[in-house]
């Protein structure tokens, strides 16, 4: 068996037998600038940099909640507060029934608000 160079040498040039699908896609100059940086501090090409970290992406998926679940989650909270605080505020107590039935009812508000969040943030965009 050869020595590593000889190894991964022989994996580039199989690449287009153990690999016969292509895909491309075009980058801004910026784009290039970050795509090229990483791949030059990764010190491999830029398509294998692609390749990797897509497949790497791929591999392990975030266990982030999506973004819209997250404003909605935002929204439940404000909407919460802005029931609930004015009382406390005052000096009074919420029952824990009237804080079931609050959080009932604001449940599907909470999902409303999100979107209506998500789309005036989108179209303030340049």
């Amino acid at each position: 068996m050869g020595n590593a160079y000889e190894v991964e040498m022989s994996a580039e040039y199989q690449s287009k037998t153990r690999r016969p699908q292509h895909s491309g896609c075009r980058f801004s100059e910026a784009e290039y600038a970050l795509v090229s940086g990483a791949a030059a501090s990764a010190n491999i090409p830029i398509a294998e940099w692609i390749r990797r970290t897509v497949l790497d992406a791929l591999e392990s998926p975030s266990d982030a909640p999506p973004p819209m679940v997250l404003h909605e989650e935002i929204q439940f909270i404000k909407l919460i507060l802005m029931n609930t605080l004015p009382k406390l505020l005052g000096g009074k107590t919420v029952p824990e029934e009237k804080t079931l039935e609050l959080m009932l009812r604001l449940k599907d508000e909470k999902a409303n608000l999100a979107r209506q969040m998500v789309s005036e943030s989108q179209s303030r965009k340049p």
